[in-house]
Parts: C-alpha cells; sequence; structure tokens
C-alpha cells in the first residue's frame, strides 16, 4: 500500500512521472505536497492500476526511500556526540589566494577609493620636502571642503577623474626668469596622504601640484606645493621623519616664500618640536669666500700588549715592543675600506695568534652654511 510518509520522501521528478502516467490534470502545476495527497488517493482507483507505472512500483519506491532514511537515522544515533559536535562547528577553509591574486584585489580596492584622501582640517596644506638628490616627498593635507568644490566644478566628469601628482621641473632663464616644464604624472589613490618621487639630473628645482585629470589632458588643480631645489649627490638620503633634521628643512624652503610657512608648520607637527632656522643655506651665487681656511683628515693608532720576547708584526711589517710588551703604531687612513692583519708568534715560534681590523673612511665635504642674525623682534 502506497503511504504518504513513503512518498514525501520521493523527489518531486518522480512524483510528477507518477502523476502524469496516472493522468493527473495540472500535475506540472503542483507543489510537492499536492502531488504527495493526489497520488495516494489515486493509487487505489482502477486509472492507476491499469497505468503503466503500477502502485506496486510506486509502492517499492516508497518503501526503499523509507529503509534509506531509517539507516541515516541509525547511523546518526550511534555516532559519537563528540564527532557531531566536531562536524557541526567545522567551517570549510578559505581559499588561498596566489600572490597575483592578492595584488589583483589590492589595485580593486584601491580602484574603489580613487580620490584624494582628506583631513580634517579646515585648511588645505600641500608641502614639497628635499629627501635627497633623487628623491622629493610630497605631503598633503587637503579639507574636505575643497573636495566638494573640486566634486561641484567638474560636474559630470567626476566620476571620469584620476587623482594624480604633476610634477614641474623649473628652468631659470635669462638669470631671472623662471619656466615651468611639465617633468610626469603620477597616480595616486585615497589610502595616502603623502608620495615619494623620484627625480633626476641634481641640483635641480621642482614644484608638484596635486589635482584630477580627465579626459585627454584635461586638469583640475587642488593645490600646490611649493618650490624645492635638489642638492649634489653627496647629500644623504632620509627614509623617516625622525631623520629629518635642520639640514633637510632649510633644503625644502627658502626657493618659493609663498609656501615656507606650511613647510615649517608640518615639520614642526611632525617632530613634535619648533622649528627655528638660525642657519640658512644661500644660493651658490650668494656665496662669497670667507677669510678662513678649513680642512680635517684622520689617521689610525694600532696599540696593543704581548708577552716580552713575542714577535708582533702589522700587515707582516715587524713592531717593536717596550721592554713591558706594550706597542702603539699609527697608520696612514686614506678613502677606503681597510683591513689590518695583527700576528703574533710564540719565542718557541711554535704558537702562532692572529687579530683581523677592518677599518672603512668616508669622508664627505658637505655645503657651507652662513649664519644668518636673528631678528630681534
Amino acid at each position: 500500500m502506497v503511504t504518504v510518509a513513503g512518498l514525501k520522501l520521493l523527489t518531486v521528478k518522480l512524483l510528477s512521472d507518477i502523476a502524469r502516467h496516472w493522468e493527473v490534470v495540472g500535475w506540472h502545476e503542483m507543489r510537492k505536497d499536492e502531488l504527495v495527497r493526489v497520488i495516494a488517493n489515486r493509487s487505489r482507483t482502477k486509472l492507476a492500476m491499469n497505468s503503466p507505472m503500477k502502485p506496486s512500483e510506486v509502492e517499492d519506491f516508497a518503501n526503499a526511500a523509507l529503509a534509506d532514511a531509517a539507516k541515516k537515522a541509525e547511523r546518526a544515533k550511534n555516532r559519537d556526540p563528540r564527532e557531531r559536535r566536531s562536524s557541526a562547528k567545522r567551517k570549510p577553509r578559505p581559499v588561498r589566494l596566489t600572490p597575483e591574486q592578492k595584488l589583483q584585489q589590492l589595485r580593486q580596492r584601491l580602484a574603489q577609493n580613487s580620490t584624494i584622501r582628506t583631513s580634517d582640517k579646515d585648511e588645505d596644506r600641500f608641502v614639497l620636502l628635499v629627501r635627497g638628490p633623487y628623491w622629493i616627498q610630497a605631503y598633503w593635507e587637503i579639507s574636505r571642503r575643497t573636495i566638494e568644490r573640486a566634486k561641484v566644478a567638474l560636474a559630470h566628469n567626476w566620476h571620469a577623474t584620476t587623482p594624480i601628482l604633476r610634477v614641474y621641473k623649473i628652468v631659470t632663464e635669462h638669470s631671472s626668469h623662471q619656466r615651468r616644464i611639465k617633468y610626469r604624472d603620477i597616480p595616486i589613490h585615497g589610502g595616502v596622504s603623502d608620495w615619494f618621487i623620484d627625480v633626476l639630473d641634481p641640483p635641480c628645482a621642482f614644484q608638484v601640484e596635486i589635482g584630477y585629470a580627465f579626459q585627454p589632458n584635461n586638469f583640475y588643480l587642488v593645490a600646490a606645493s611649493n618650490i624645492v631645489t635638489t642638492p649634489h649627490q653627496q647629500k644623504d638620503d632620509g627614509e623617516t621623519w625622525q631623520d629629518v633634521d635642520e639640514m633637510t628643512y632649510e633644503m625644502s624652503i627658502g626657493a618659493s616664500e609663498r609656501n615656507d610657512e606650511d613647510v615649517r608648520s608640518v615639520f614642526e607637527d611632525k617632530l613634535h618640536r619648533p622649528m627655528n632656522m638660525p642657519m640658512i643655506a644661500r644660493s651658490a651665487a650668494e656665496r662669497t669666500r670667507r677669510n678662513f681656511d678649513f680642512s680635517a683628515d684622520a689617521d689610525i693608532v694600532i696599540y696593543g700588549q704581548a708577552e716580552p720576547g713575542v714577535q708582533v708584526a702589522i700587515c707582516d711589517e715587524p713592531v717593536r715592543l717596550s721592554d713591558d710588551g706594550r706597542f702603539t703604531v699609527r697608520r696612514r687612513l686614506p678613502e677606503k675600506r681597510h683591513v689590518f692583519a695583527v700576528d703574533a708568534v710564540g719565542s718557541d715560534g711554535v704558537e702562532k695568534q692572529r687579530i683581523i681590523m677592518a677599518i672603512e673612511r668616508n669622508t664627505k665635504i658637505m655645503e657651507t652654511l652662513f649664519v644668518e642674525p636673528e631678528s630681534e623682534d
């Protein structure tokens, strides 16, 4: 006998086939519960008995489904409760991404944040700092109000814009006239508030503008930086804000008085101390020769002590010992890496000891600085 409990365990597809063979009207529009009820009632009719799919076959399907359900229930009942808990808590393993996929995800996140990062301050600050002969650093604090003005001004072009840093090379012509030459455009994203820019041909003057590029050759200016001049190659590169000293500060101001106050305020915020400038580096044209010469040099003194009778040599050159075994040797120290081998051989000639000293000399002659008298105001 076909039971409702057995029919409920059959699939909808199988129930639909049974209803079709038993000529149930509207079977293709019925839900599973409706199909179960109609088939259970129709199983005792003569039409079902004469159908190619006999009620006995349907009963076999239903009984098999009931048997499978009973076996699953028995296995679940006999399973260890700890195993059930562990399987319930087991989470699917996360998909491990390749480095290329991670990079692609990062690029997608940055593309979604394609506007200039805003600051909580009401005023805009955009300064350019010298970090070495081949590096300059742009730092900006742009208010939300400025970005909103740019959004209104760009109107329908806003969603097609790209935030960029536009770098200009400043060329001096006829001793006084300055001309700006577009050096390069650098696309940026909203996740940063500063950018290191590599430049060439030191010493050279640069200025940077921050804004939005849209359509071919169109640029909306948000803010312009001060003008800086990179030093000669002998200058050292800074790496962090803690490396910024008075020399870096003075290299970042002076060429443009308009932004000097912004540069000073940025340095004071980052270093948490006032920036006083008693010493200002002047341009080569302003430097005059002073009435004194200045130079510095260095030698190395190697000293030690050995037992009387021990033979000592430095770089295979014998060294004379005093009566108490002390020795002192002075050597020249030119510009390079030096390795000094100090050997000692016992009086019996059997035991030998060696001490290696490695020293490198790297002298840098810095740019001349001139003391500016402080005003009494």
